[in-house]
């Protein structure tokens, strides 16, 4: 809308700038032939040009005179408008900006407010409520991934048999009935104990060996069936097919 408003001023001006041209043309032309009549009445007298005409040819100039003048400043309005459409722009240009600052002021604060969960899943146990308040590292739910895996911790003893990509049979013990399909994805580095809080010390200097056991994780290959859910903690047999 402003940027309307400058050139519907501009064309004003445009307009106004004709007008006083044309005026200006006409008070000019008016002008001379009020000096040509007052130089022929000064030198022959009312027998060649009558006081009447020549009062009319001046009052003619006067009048041109007039109405150049009114255009200059019609000219003059019309450029101010132009001014001000211009601040107005300008003015409209930095309230847009504002705006958008504000909004993106408000998306850091909406962003700052969301909490988004790391994984897609669903979700199995809620500790918060609508209009609770939280505090960092607050654990606010427990959310099963969509993409299921199962560890297994396989004696170390037996990794030289197991292979990233081979098949496995998996046996649910809450689900005997169904037959699940997984694959190995991944074999960790190092017996699980190791990495606990507080990984056992032997500090007596006895040793006695104890076979440790290796996580490796299986990959479910197919979602299991909504009446057979499986969630964390539950209890699964693993058959690798080591052929």
């Amino acid at each position: 809308q402003a940027e309307a408003q400058i050139v519907q001023a501009q064309a004003g001006v445009s307009q106004a700038r004709s007008t006083l041209n044309a005026n200006l043309v006409e008070a000019d032309n008016a002008q001379s032939q009020a000096d040509r009549l007052q130089s022929l009445f000064k030198k022959s007298g009312t027998s060649a040009i009558s006081q009447q005409r020549l009062d009319d040819t001046q009052a003619q100039a006067r009048q041109a005179r007039a109405r150049a003048d009114a255009s200059r400043t019609a000219v003059d309005s019309a450029a101010s408008s132009v001014t001000a459409a211009k601040a107005g722009l300008q003015a409209a240009k930095a309230g847009v900006e504002a705006a958008k600052a504000g909004v993106a002021t408000a998306q850091v604060a909406v962003d700052r407010l969301t909490v988004e969960a790391p994984i897609d899943g669903q979700v199995v146990q809620k500790n918060v409520n609508i209009g609770s308040y939280v505090q960092p590292g607050t654990q606010m739910m427990a959310i099963v991934p969509k993409d299921l895996y199962v560890t297994a911790n396989y004696k170390e003893t037996q990794l030289a048999d197991i292979r990233i990509g081979q098949q496995v049979d998996l046996s649910v013990d809450a689900f005997p009935d169904v037959d699940f399909k997984g694959t190995v994805r991944s074999i960790q580095n190092g017996a699980g104990q190791a990495f606990q809080l507080l990984p056992p010390q032997n500090a007596t200097g006895n040793f006695v060996k104890v076979v440790q056991r290796v996580p490796v994780r299986i990959s479910i290959d197919e979602p299991p069936p909504r009446d057979r859910p499986i969630g964390p903690g539950m209890s699964v047999v693993p058959s690798i097919h080591v052929d």
